[in-house]
C-alpha cells in the first residue's frame, strides 16, 4: 500500500481535481483506491456524495474516526469508482502535541487494509498546516500541484519544502515530495514564464519535478461540475492524455 497526499497551502492549484482523477485513474488500471478528503471545503465529499446520491445523507467522516475512535470500517463509503472517507466542514482535527499518535493509529488501520487497497490519496487542506500534518507524517509521497498563474509560487513551494523538511526529520524519514506542473497554459503565452519558474524550483534541494504536465482546460471545471472524472471524456482530449501520462510516470516512480 502506497500513501499518497496532494497537498500545497496555496488554494486554486487543483489538489482536488488531481486527488479525485488520480484515484479514478489508478481504479481504472486495476487498483484498489482509497481516498481521504482531508479538507474543510470537503470538495472531494461534494463530488463524490452526488455521484453516489448521498447528498442528504449523513455518513461518518475523516474527523469520527480520528477524534472519535470510530471504527475505520464505519467511516468508508464504497464508491463506483473507488472506496472514500467523507471530510467534516464542522470541525477540524490538530494533533500538534501528540501527533505520532493519531499518524501512527492511521497507518495501523490502513495497513488491515493492504489486501484491498493498494493507494491511498488524500486530498489534504488548504492553509491549515496543523490539520495535514497527521496525513504528512503518515504519507510515503506528497504531490504538490503548482500553477503559474502567480510568480510568488516559488517562494510558497520553497516555504512548504523547508516545512515538509521538518517532518520529515521529525516524524516521517520515508516521506518523499515530487511536484507537479499543473494548469499549464500554452495557449496564452504563460509556458515561457513557467519554464522560468520550472527552473527557479530545480535549483531546490530534496524535491523532484514530474516530466508530465497537465495543462489548463475548460474541461476539467466542467466535467468535475457534473461529477464526472477525466478518464470518462473522450480517449483523443487534450488533458486525459496528459493526465494519463501524469499517471504513467507516476507509477513508475
Amino acid at each position: 500500500m502506497k500513501i499518497v497526499m496532494i497537498g500545497n497551502p496555496q488554494g486554486g492549484v487543483g489538489k482536488t481535481s488531481i486527488a479525485v482523477n488520480l484515484a479514478a485513474s489508478l481504479n481504472s488500471r486495476g487498483y484498489g483506491v482509497l481516498l481521504i478528503d482531508g479538507d474543510l471545503f470537503c470538495e472531494s465529499t461534494r463530488i463524490l456524495h452526488r455521484r453516489e446520491n448521498k447528498e442528504d445523507v449523513k455518513v461518518a467522516t475523516i474527523t469520527d474516526f480520528l477524534m472519535d475512535s470510530l471504527p475505520l470500517d464505519e467511516v468508508i463509503q464504497e464508491g463506483v469508482f473507488f472506496d472514500y472517507i467523507a471530510g467534516d466542514k464542522s470541525r477540524g482535527f490538530y494533533f500538534k502535541p501528540t501527533l505520532r499518535l493519531p499518524a501512527e493509529h492511521l497507518l495501523d488501520e490502513l495497513k488491515k487494509k493492504e489486501e484491498k487497497y493498494n493507494y491511498v490519496i488524500i486530498d489534504a487542506a488548504v492553509r491549515t498546516p496543523d490539520q495535514n500534518m497527521v496525513f504528512e507524517a503518515a504519507a510515503d509521497e506528497i504531490i504538490i500541484p503548482v500553477s503559474a498563474k502567480s510568480h510568488y509560487f516559488v517562494d510558497q513551494i520553497e516555504d512548504y519544502l523547508q516545512y515538509l523538511e521538518g517532518i520529515k526529520g521529525d516524524y516521517n524519514s520515508k516521506l518523499t515530495t515530487t511536484i507537479l506542473l499543473n494548469k499549464v497554459d500554452e495557449c496564452n503565452g504563460n509556458i515561457n514564464l513557467f519554464r522560468k519558474y520550472v527552473n527557479e524550483i530545480e535549483q531546490l534541494e530534496n524535491v523532484t519535478i514530474f516530466e508530465n504536465s497537465v495543462r489548463d482546460s475548460y474541461l476539467m471545471s466542467d466535467l468535475q461540475w457534473e461529477n464526472k472524472f477525466l478518464i470518462e471524456a473522450d480517449s483523443h482530449v487534450g488533458i486525459r492524455q496528459d493526465f494519463e501520462h501524469f499517471v504513467d510516470e507516476f507509477l513508475v516512480g
